[in-house]
């Protein structure tokens, strides 16, 4: 997935890739990749781990990187169907905030 992806675009989809992976739901920003993380994966891929600073977090790129990872783990992103279905099948808590619902639904698992 990453052979076609060269430099900041190839280190920022390959952790994207990866902290799904872990997380089952994607970073909202650098700030949520540790440093080691984005070294450990760049020497895996083989960029120079200050490229990171590069990857645009906004516009169509990480949407499109985040459409191919969850094509790859068989996931997709959470509807306002699923909270319905969620709602009838008596997951509807009033406690639980939209937010918690759209992450629990990413989980490929």
């Amino acid at each position: 997935m990453v052979g076609n992806k060269t430099g900041a675009t190839r280190l920022g989809f390959s952790l994207l890739l990866k902290f799904f992976e872990i997380e089952a739901s994607f970073p909202r920003g650098v700030d949520d990749i540790l440093p080691a993380a984005v070294s450990n994966v760049a020497e895996q891929v083989k960029v120079d781990p200050g490229e990171f600073v590069k990857y645009r977090w906004d516009g169509r790129s990480v949407k499109y990187h985040q459409a191919q990872v969850r094509e790859a783990f068989g996931s997709r992103e959470f509807m306002r169907a699923d909270e319905t279905r969620l709602t009838v099948a008596g997951w509807g808590v009033p406690e639980l905030r939209d937010e918690w619902l759209h992450e629990a639904l990413r989980s490929p698992f």
